[in-house]
């Protein structure tokens, strides 16, 4: 397997750094919700994009809407950078081999990340038919985070406070993993195993639209515990 390619990580720090203004509030994810709704996308259609709202990442099947959905929205391609600091979470605070503190078990956590990389794999089919070559390597990148299991070569992000202290703000959203609890976990691995093991694409849709509507009550926390907490 080829590392990571260089000119990749430059890409991203550039679109970053060129879109900074873009990095609202809302545009914070949680890497567990953000990585369950990826691991998702596996088993969704080609063609299927990922959209941000108030915290919360969302799957878009292709139909006639979601173009008018998109542009409504102001969903674009570009959007896939705020993946960066979900990948490097994810791995840094779910991985129970590396953080004794994770909530995830370890047949948890590799089922996400399998299925999570050939949702990756959808979405770099998706993105390959169009003209978006920086975003087909930024994709190949988080694929290769994921296979890796590295966060060591992400940067840390900060956040300034009303005093204009800088804050790593990992200190103080890493503390956001209190909002799962046992159950909903367990939910989660049944779930996505049953997903990964249908034949049936109609099943398989069900399935997924189930978890998400059980799901809703922990995007509710996650929004409320990031506009109590993140916005200083």
């Amino acid at each position: 397997m080829s590392s990571p390619p260089v000119h990749s990580f430059q890409l991203l720090y550039q679109a970053f750094s060129h879109g900074r203004q873009k990095d609202k509030i809302d545009t914070i994810l949680e890497p567990l919700q953000a990585m369950i709704q990826l691991s998702m996308l596996s088993i969704c259609p080609i063609g299927t994009k990922l959209r941000i709202q108030e915290n919360i990442l969302y799957v878009q099947i292709p139909n006639f809407i979601q173009p008018l959905s998109r542009w409504y929205n102001a969903d674009r391609k570009d959007d896939l950078y705020f993946l960066y600091s979900v990948i490097k979470r994810y791995i840094k605070w779910y991985n129970p081999s590396s953080n004794k503190q994770s909530p995830l078990s370890t047949e948890l956590y590799q089922l996400i990340t399998s299925m999570a990389i050939e949702g990756l794999n959808r979405l770099f089919k998706t993105y390959s038919a169009c003209d978006a070559n920086t975003v087909i390597h930024v994709i190949q990148m988080y694929k290769n985070l994921l296979e890796y299991n590295n966060d060591k070569i992400l940067v840390d992000e900060y956040i300034v406070d009303a005093e204009k202290n800088k804050v790593n703000i990992d200190e103080v959203f890493e503390r956001i993993v209190s909002v799962y609890d046992v159950n909903i976990l367990q939910v989660v691995f049944h779930t996505l195993f049953l997903i990964q093991q249908e034949k049936n694409e109609h099943h398989q849709t069900h399935n997924m639209e189930g978890l998400n509507q059980i799901l809703n009550k922990y995007h509710q926390s996650i929004k409320e515990w990031i506009k109590l907490n993140l916005i200083l």
